[in-house]
């Protein structure tokens, strides 16, 4: 039975929050097994490996916080500010505690990964053997991540069509975003235009040093949005 607290008015309410503390709360609700069957049905209907995209789902959704019942302090905060009604804190939290964080954190992963290619398809584009592609992100001057036990590369990064088949300064990107960005991070903001970028319109990263833009100008868009400093160029980012 899930705890709930009562407002100024007696209504009983359930609040959610993403737990940090506990990262082992399980629910006692079961997914129908037909339910399950259709989610496989679909991943391989959409994929020629339905077992690596299962696999890195599953890395994924286990690697995000559960939801868990908000505190009675933290319920009176909510109530207390004005900012929701009774009836409105009562929505959210069922819409949370349903896992709507969750699906939108699933969503956004999927949507990352639409975005990269598998290591077979680097080594075609660049006409290199994938010991080659290994040994040029091993030297970063290709960005790569690991999912699932294995490199996929966010294509932000790649040339198409030109004869230069990569981005100009690459590896100074890579430098940049490695100590503090997360890949997901990364290929958004590559693909997000930037209001400091002037151009007419304004550009995106990518975009920028495709035509030409100084690297400097992205680089100091990158550093204050992820709080760069000189202790934390050598520390590994989440």
């Amino acid at each position: 039975m899930l705890p709930q607290f009562k407002n100024y008015s007696g209504q009983a309410i359930t609040v959610y929050r993403v737990d940090d503390q506990n990262d082992d709360q399980t629910t006692d609700t079961q997914p129908s097994a037909s339910s399950i069957q259709g989610f496989v049905d679909a991943i391989r209907r959409l994929t020629d490996d339905p077992e690596w995209l299962i696999v890195a789902l599953t890395e994924t959704l286990t690697s995000m916080r559960p939801t868990v019942p908000s505190t009675e302090a933290e319920v009176g905060y909510l109530l207390s500010s004005g900012a929701f009604t009774p009836t409105q804190v009562s929505r959210i939290s069922h819409t949370v505690a349903r896992g709507a964080l969750t699906l939108i954190g699933a969503e956004s992963f999927v949507s990352a990964l639409h975005s990269t290619w598998p290591i077979e398809h680097v080594a075609s584009y660049l006409d290199k053997s994938t010991d080659d592609i290994v040994s040029a992100v091993d030297q970063r001057k290709l960005y790569a991540v690991e999912i699932a036990q294995r490199l996929r590369f966010p294509v932000f990064q790649f040339n198409i069509g030109h004869p230069n088949p990569l981005i100009p300064h690459l590896p100074e990107l890579i430098e940049t975003i490695s100590p503090q960005w997360s890949w997901i991070s990364t290929a958004a903001f590559m693909e997000t235009r930037q209001a400091s970028l002037v151009a007419v319109p304004s550009q995106t990263p990518r975009a920028w040093l495709l035509d030409g833009g100084s690297f400097d100008d992205v680089k100091q868009i990158i550093d204050p949005a992820g709080s760069l400093s000189s202790s934390s160029q050598h520390r590994r980012g989440s």
